[in-house]
């Protein structure tokens, strides 16, 4: 009974049906059209230590782009500023001297990609919350039964 019940709201959350797969949104009234564009992510070299990446605020909430650069703190000397109000961007100044000029590039592109996981992240966790809190109810509830019959 639990189980079918637990089934049906991820069912339901998901919008998955039978054996279709179901895709996550980027941004609500945002598509994707596969492959790359400029609005995923733009790296500039500024200059042999500094980089900036942009990227749109229609794809990707404050929220993701803090997380994603707040992991290159140890290596670089991390700034987020709004570029208008469609984009981030993001700049990077290594604190030493880069061992190669590959390698804070590398570091540039990698801070797309961890900002794509970061929303897709928190996508995931809006649409499946309320399944997180039935789990939990399920899981707790006997717990605090318990407890109220030892009082």
């Amino acid at each position: 009974m639990e189980i079918t019940i637990l089934v049906t709201a991820l069912t339901a959350l998901t919008g998955a049906a039978g054996n279709e797969a179901s895709s996550l949104p980027l941004r609500e009234g945002q598509g994707y059209s596969g492959g790359y564009s400029e609005e995923m992510g733009i790296v500039e070299k500024l200059s042999s230590d500094l980089y900036r990446v942009e990227v749109s605020s229609l794809l990707y909430e404050r929220e993701a782009v803090f997380t994603a650069a707040h992991r290159l703190n140890e290596l670089f000397y991390v700034k987020v500023e709004p570029r208008g109000e469609d984009s981030f961007a993001v700049l990077l100044q290594c604190r030493e001297a880069p061992q190669n000029s590959l390698d804070a590039e590398k570091a540039a592109h990698e801070l797309v990609n961890d900002i794509l996981e970061e929303q897709v992240r928190l996508d995931l966790v809006k649409r499946t919350g309320a399944l997180r809190e039935i789990i939990y109810q399920h899981a707790f509830i006997p717990l605090e039964e318990q407890k109220a019959a030892h009082e």
